[in-house]
């Protein structure tokens, strides 16, 4: 803030000279122009001509200087285009000075603007740009507050990047090995219902560890991985994200890892994209919704080839004769598994999770 008064104070001072130079370019061009016409010989009309033309030069570079000033005060960019643009297609000396201030500010401006909607956007790689571009032009102690309240943001958006990540990178095997729990620990119930909670899915879709396996087993874009990859927290609804905190709040990072691998990265998943989603504002407007972190509508990166990944079985080409059009249902292959239904040896889940949402 200091930084940023200082530049104004300056801007006020140079406005000032600014208008004192224009004052009195205006009044010497007025002198001139009265002794243009009380000229009686040839010789005075000659000395009265070129202090007109003196005088219009000097009201000429002050008029510039003026503009630039006034502009430059006011940190109106589209009073700050317009007078650049004017200065640099006339070229009058002793305009420099000015000049070069008004251009610096409107690159500072430019650069916060871009900065601001970066971050309303919440985009990594814009946000990352406009870091660059304020950086590359100077601005870092005039922005600091910006600048500082942006690398926080992307901190955050690039550790949700890394867990999604990180879920896209586990391997079938490993998920398969939590799947096969007939009668899992808690910790494991709680922490993938938060994860399905935060996909979207309602309390009541997950009400036995059998209903969350179920979820766990769909392919294709209905996979759990697929939808971690495009679930950004502005998609998230306020009230099932702080379901989820208080949930996960009730279980160490370290035990949840020691249960399982797979179990611990989905935790950090659910963990830091539910704290975002709460520093967020509850009601999301339809702005802060068009957009998210790998760039609002642009397509996210490809889920991971090979080995972990969960791709949709290729169709076919045959055609076979069925008696119903109704998919066929995808059993538990998971030898030791269990089958959609309800367990009775499972503990009760919180109540408070199946509340109307």
């Amino acid at each position: 803030e200091s930084a940023t008064k200082k530049q104004k104070d300056t801007h006020s001072k140079n406005k000032a000279l600014a208008d004192n130079e224009y004052q009195q370019a205006k009044s010497a061009e007025a002198e001139a122009e009265k002794a243009v016409k009380d000229s009686k010989s040839e010789r005075e009309l000659e000395i009265a001509n070129r202090l007109m033309d003196g005088a219009l030069q000097r009201s000429k570079r002050a008029t510039i200087n003026k503009d630039l000033a006034e502009a430059t005060v006011e940190r109106d960019m589209e009073k700050l285009k317009p007078a650049i643009k004017k200065a640099e297609r006339r070229k009058v000396t002793g305009t420099e000075n000015y000049l070069l201030q008004a251009k610096r500010l409107y690159e500072q401006l430019q650069a916060a603007t871009q900065l601001k909607g970066a971050t309303f956007d919440r985009r990594i790689s814009e946000i990352e740009s406009a870091i660059h571009a304020i950086k590359k032009g100077g601005f870092e102690t005039l922005l600091a507050v910006e600048l500082l309240e942006a690398q926080v943001l992307l901190k955050k958006l690039k550790r949700i990047q890394k867990a999604a990540l990180e879920v896209q990178n586990l391997s079938q095997s490993t998920i398969a090995i939590m799947k096969s729990y007939n009668r899992p620990p808690d910790v494991v119930v709680q922490v993938m219902r938060s994860v399905f909670l935060l996909l979207g899915n309602t309390s009541q879709e997950l009400a036995t560890w059998p209903d969350i396996v179920i979820q766990l087993n769909k392919i294709g874009k209905s996979s759990t991985k697929r939808r971690i990859q495009e679930r950004v927290p502005e998609d998230i609804d306020y009230h099932a994200a702080k379901k989820v905190e208080l949930i996960l709040c009730k279980y160490d990072e370290e035990l949840v890892f020691d249960t399982t691998q797979a179990l611990g990265v989905f935790y950090n998943w659910a963990e830091c994209i539910a704290d975002e989603r709460l520093a967020l504002p509850q009601v999301l407007t339809a702005k802060h919704k068009s957009s998210g972190l790998f760039g609002g509508v642009a397509a996210p990166p490809p889920l991971p080839s090979g080995k972990g990944s969960l791709t949709a079985p290729k169709a076919s080409s045959k055609k076979r004769k069925s008696k119903s059009s109704a998919p066929p249902v995808r059993r538990n292959s998971i030898k030791g598994g269990v089958k959609p239904g309800v367990d009775k040896n499972l503990p009760p889940p919180p109540t408070f999770l199946y509340k109307a949402q």
